[in-house]
Formats: structure tokens, C-alpha cells, sequence
């Protein structure tokens, strides 16, 4: 998984002197934006694109549109000036979409654990596209195991 370093604000916390879990989604939000506009260098040092981006790649007319969050909070994050720590990486690729896997630590502590998934959408019609390969390549080098989450769609 890639790691994303995110300043934690005192203002994230909530009347329980913990993080608000509103904050968390942003926290997943700026990781991936992050990610999202670093060179693919950053975490595939032999990508032929290595100098693009993954917004790069996805191309013109085309958008990356959130479909679905499962968050779990594993324990509550008091304030702290140490960066939290964002893990992600890419769980499934799919036809049109894939999955972010997340894990959010506070000093060196498992706070929450994330799927996110993703659709590319043209622009247009707002219908899911195919990814491109070299988006797919550039994707497949941040590949990694799904992140455990407790309950599961479709379990009891």
C-alpha cells in the first residue's frame, strides 16, 4: 500500500475530544486526491508514464466518480500533532471501475479500515466508461489485498 501523510486539525475534533467521524471521509477524500495527482513514479518507479499521473491518464471527458464508502472505526483518534497515516492501495479492478483499499493510523495505531470504490464516467452522458490500460496498468502497480472489514454486503 502507498502511504499519504495528513495533518490532523484541532478543529477535527468533535465534543468527545476525539476525531469526528465526518473528518475520516475527508481524510480518505484528500488521500486519494493526493494520490490521485502524485507522478506514478512516486509508487511504480519502471511505469513507462512514470512522469504522468493517474488524473493524467484518466484522460478528457472522463471523471472518477465516488459509488460507494464502507468505513470501520476500529478505535477513536484523539488529537495528536504526528501526520496521520494513510495506507491505500488498489483491491479490484474492474471493466469501468476499481477499489480503493484504506487504512488510517495515528501514531503507528489502526484507526480505520476503508473500501472505497471508484466508476469512470464520461462526462457527457455520465454512463461508466471502459478504464483506459495505461489507467489500468499504472492502477494494477498499486495492488494490494482487500482491506478486512468486519461485515461484509451480503453477510448476516
Amino acid at each position: 500500500m502507498h502511504t499519504v501523510s495528513l495533518q490532523m486539525r484541532w478543529g477535527d475534533l468533535d465534543q468527545y475530544r476525539h476525531v469526528n467521524n465526518v473528518r475520516y471521509v475527508q481524510y480518505l477524500e484528500d488521500a486519494r486526491v493526493r494520490l490521485m495527482h502524485q507522478p506514478i513514479s512516486d509508487f511504480a518507479p519502471d511505469h513507462p508514464r512514470g512522469g504522468d499521473t493517474l488524473w493524467d491518464l484518466i484522460g478528457p471527458g472522463k471523471l472518477a466518480f465516488i459509488a460507494r464508502q464502507e468505513i470501520e472505526y476500529r478505535e477513536a483518534t484523539g488529537y495528536s500533532t504526528e501526520p496521520l497515516e494513510v495506507r491505500i492501495g488498489v483491491s479490484s479492478l474492474g471493466a469501468s471501475s476499481f477499489d480503493y483499499a484504506c487504512e488510517i493510523l495515528s501514531e503507528g495505531r489502526l484507526k480505520v479500515v476503508a473500501e472505497v470504490s471508484v466508476v469512470l464516467v464520461d462526462e457527457g452522458t455520465g454512463r461508466p466508461v471502459r478504464l483506459p490500460e495505461a489507467l489500468r496498468d499504472a492502477l494494477a502497480a498499486l495492488s494490494c489485498p482487500p482491506v478486512s472489514l468486519r461485515r461484509r454486503r451480503g453477510a448476516s
